[in-house]
């Protein structure tokens, strides 16, 4: 058996996302491990919504990440994801 003492728990906010991080939370806490719930951006995606096309006055980096981190705070509050690290990724080229 594992030792597990930090458990990623990546997602795409997709229902199947869901699934996943609410599994690896079973699994974080059965090993009293630390989790992290992690996402990542393309740097400059291919298909994103219109409101999270960055300002011209501000980084896109910048603005993805502050968008991420809102859309993953709120993931992690409908998931009840208490205590749990949150981390956004920005991917430096695509």
């Amino acid at each position: 058996m594992h030792n597990y003492r930090h458990v990623f728990l990546a997602t795409d906010f997709s229902e199947l996302g869901r699934v996943a991080v609410r599994r690896g939370l079973l699994e974080a806490r059965a090993h009293a491990a630390r989790a992290t719930l992690v996402h990542v951006i393309e740097h400059f995606p291919d298909v994103v919504p219109h409101y999270w096309i960055a300002p011209e006055d501000i980084d896109p980096t910048t603005y993805y990440r502050g968008q991420g981190a809102e859309q993953l705070a709120r993931f992690a509050a409908e998931l009840e994801c208490e205590g749990v690290g949150q981390e956004v990724i920005v991917t430096t080229s695509s």
